[in-house]
């Protein structure tokens, strides 16, 4: 009788519409983002934010567009956003991974 009960709630919360990019946030953030304050910048983060720091997010294009031609785009699109936090990165990595998921 208690697993009944169980299968009610979880038929009800299914038939939400937004019930599947819910729990893949719940999940994503109880798995990673629990965990952002102590992660900080890491080894390939470094020279990208210097980059940044230094000449802007125009260097980009020089440096990454010889073999890998995607991130340009991606860093040039976001570093202008998150600046050099190293809290908002890892932030910014948990958003993208539910944005993939969804």
């Amino acid at each position: 009788m208690r697993v009944e009960g169980y299968r009610q709630r979880l038929g009800s919360m299914a038939r939400w519409p937004y019930a599947v990019p819910a729990g893949l946030f719940v999940a994503i953030f109880l798995t990673y983002g629990v965990f952002i304050p102590w992660h900080g910048f890491y080894w390939d983060d470094w020279p990208t934010a210097w980059f940044n720091y230094l000449q802007g997010p125009g260097v980009y294009w020089q440096v990454f567009a010889s073999d890998r031609p995607i991130l340009p785009w991606l860093y040039s699109l976001t570093s202008p956003w998150l600046g050099h936090s190293p809290l908002a990165w890892p932030c910014f990595v948990v958003f993208a991974g539910w944005v993939a998921a969804v």
